[in-house]
């Protein structure tokens, strides 16, 4: 079972710029390892930094993150169009 979204005035929080970065580039594929290297964390800063992004969204696996930031529009198209 799903954890209960994150609300605010009943609507999800949306994720921060850091943790729409991170998501984005999960959601095209790139391992924990890459993904870290990329943004220049530790791989226990973000797995630290996917927990609280799926909080957010409501999220209970990596599958369940790609396919509700994908609902909400906030996925961006490419991995590169913020420079990552």
């Amino acid at each position: 079972m799903a954890p209960a979204l994150a609300m605010t005035d009943h609507r999800p929080l949306a994720p921060t710029q850091d943790e729409l970065a991170l998501l984005t580039l999960m959601s095209h594929g790139y391992t924990d390892e890459v993904i870290a290297q990329k943004l220049g964390l530790t791989a226990r800063t973000l797995r630290r930094r996917l927990r609280s992004a799926m909080d957010k969204l409501g999220a209970a696996s990596r599958f369940e993150a790609g396919y509700r930031l994908a609902r909400s529009g906030w996925l961006e198209a490419e991995p590169g169009e913020r420079g990552l």
